[in-house]
């Protein structure tokens, strides 16, 4: 591999990644995936997508792939997800091989959001705080709040529950790591 690689010595290893415009981005990995990773990658470089940098790389069969689908190959039509949002850590511990959907909920607070709470926005006409949230094309309403911080918890307890029940908070247990023959030959 091209890329510089250093060993943390906490069982984790960074690939340093030096962009064109002179920029350095530094990429999370489990030191037991570098051998693999140098098995069948020949560089890895960073995209910037939705404002946030992606590992990406140059296998040696010539085309390209997200680091985390390398490192957790997704079975069917399961994606791989970020469990701390951070598309630049991608440690066995941080990945999960979910659903696009139990994906697609696990996203950080809207730019646009002013309460600073995911799930909670400020209702004007009756100056106090909505707790609501989308599940499974559903909206649910968890109720009005005088305080943004009891309007979140209420909507983080009741999404919680809802979740547990549906079996969503549960990571995969038939999740593979590091097949990287694998993906370099599809």
């Amino acid at each position: 591999m091209k890329n510089e690689i250093v060993n943390n010595g906490d069982g984790t290893s960074t690939i340093i990644v030096n962009r064109k415009n002179g920029e350095r981005v530094c990429v999370l990995v489990d030191t037991s995936s570098v051998p693999n990773l140098m098995k069948v990658c020949s560089t890895v470089m960073v995209d910037r997508f939705n404002g946030k940098y992606y590992a990406k790389s140059w296998l040696k069969s010539g085309r390209r792939e997200y680091l985390h689908r390398i490192v957790c190959i997704p079975e069917g039509d399961k994606v791989v997800d970020h469990i701390n949002m951070n598309p630049l850590d991608n440690r066995r511990e941080n990945l999960r091989a979910v659903s696009r959907g139990v994906n697609n909920r696990n996203t950080g607070t809207a730019s646009t959001n002013a309460s600073g709470f995911k799930w909670v926005s400020f209702e004007r006409h009756m100056k106090k705080y909505r707790a609501r949230f989308t599940f499974n094309n559903s909206r649910i309403d968890v109720g009005f709040f005088d305080d943004p911080n009891e309007a979140y918890e209420a909507a983080y307890a009741k999404r919680t529950e809802m979740m547990t029940e549906a079996g969503e908070l549960i990571v995969p247990v038939e999740q593979r790591f590091d097949r990287a023959e694998e993906v370099d030959a599809a």
